[in-house]
């Protein structure tokens, strides 16, 4: 009777996809590029992104020193966030604000969620489709924004006219005050806290602009 052992596992019976070396290969060069501090949370968010059709959450080269903090923000990781949606990018927020421990929710205070997301929905960084309409929707000079104060809202207008995708068009103010109000919501049963499974809810209003 031939070996169990030798039948089960001799290179004929082994079928590898063969776009698996290249994958493989393509995530290999990504993590030693963006040298993530939480590998194992960062591969997750890759695949994720690859899978949907996203851009992945990948710097474009080595930097050195990397590093060490699990908040620190270098340029690099800076210009991975801009790469993503707004909804990916506070996601990636999450992940890098959260002191929850390795697994966990990435929960971060509503708070500091509210200043960042209300923040970055009211800077104008869509693709801009000639002078006129790129210019609409722009926060007037010395005019105070609903959710941001005055000097914060002149601050936004930097962003005014460049087309970053992390950040996208503006966002209407009604659209981020339902968005505000539905984690708010949720923040009251949640310690004050709100977190990334939280954003992809059906109840959930979207943080991107809709079209």
């Amino acid at each position: 009777m031939p070996d169990l052992v030798e039948q089960t596992y001799c290179s004929q019976q082994i079928h590898i996809p063969p776009t698996f070396p290249f994958i493989l290969k393509q995530y290999a060069k990504a993590a030693i590029r963006t040298q993530p501090y939480d590998l194992l949370r960062w591969s997750a968010t890759y695949f994720r992104a690859l899978a949907q059709g996203d851009e992945p959450p990948v710097k474009k080269r080595l930097e050195c020193p990397p590093v060490e903090s699990q908040f620190g923000l270098s340029p690099g990781y800076l210009r991975v966030l801009l790469k993503q949606s707004l909804t990916q990018t506070m996601y990636l927020i999450c992940e890098l604000l959260t002191e929850e421990p390795e697994g966990g929710s990435d929960m971060i205070p509503f708070e500091t969620f509210k200043e960042l997301y209300a923040y970055l929905a009211q800077m104008n960084c869509g693709p801009r489709k000639g002078e006129e309409e790129a210019s609409d929707g722009n926060i007037k000079s010395g005019e105070e924004a609903p959710i941001l104060g005055a000097d914060e809202a002149t601050s936004a207008e930097l962003g005014s006219g460049i087309n970053i995708p992390g950040i996208g068009p503006l966002i209407p103010t009604a659209q981020i005050q339902s968005v505000l109000k539905y984690l708010e919501y949720l923040a009251g049963q949640q310690n004050g806290m709100v977190m990334p499974r939280n954003l992809h809810h059906f109840l959930c209003p979207s943080l991107d602009k809709v079209l």
